[in-house]
């Protein structure tokens, strides 16, 4: 199924591969996002590996997206879900008030599997064409949907 980068009524991104990880969230808020957080999972060779990694692993941490190098998005929780993917911020910064920044914070995983020289993973690898393309569009649609 292509990805049309529109949401449904529920939050979910249209033609985006599901793999449920709420479990691993803080509910539902009414908060409306403010931010997108973009990381990098440092390790994995798929999408779909690091969706069901957060969904099944007991790891206490998930996300909203996770972006393949060949653009393939994952989807493992609805917009509205306060994923568990950003710490806790104690005091009050330039960017985020104190608080849990995950209540108003969309988070997106891009796959990046480069090993330095000690076969650690660095996250160095530049993103390919087709994740800079899924995750522009990406960032248009949250944008679209929440502003």
């Amino acid at each position: 199924m292509a990805i049309d980068f529109t949401f449904n009524a529920q939050g979910f991104l249209r033609g985006a591969y599901q793999i449920n990880a709420e479990k691993k969230s803080f509910g539902i808020t009414a908060n409306k996002p403010k931010y997108i957080v973009i990381h990098g999972t440092a390790g994995f060779v798929t999408a779909r590996d690091v969706g069901y990694y957060f969904a099944n692993s007991t790891i206490e941490a998930a996300t909203h997206f996770v972006i393949d190098k060949n653009g393939e998005i994952v989807q493992c929780g609805r917009l509205s879900a306060a994923m568990w993917a950003n710490g806790f911020n104690d005091k009050h910064t330039l960017y985020f008030p104190p608080g849990n920044p995950n209540n108003w914070t969309i988070s997106i995983e891009h796959v990046k599997n480069n090993k330095d020289a000690m076969r650690q993973y660095d996250n160095s690898d530049v993103l390919t064409a087709a994740q800079q393309y899924s995750s522009f569009r990406l960032i248009e649609a949250i944008c679209n949907v929440t502003s």
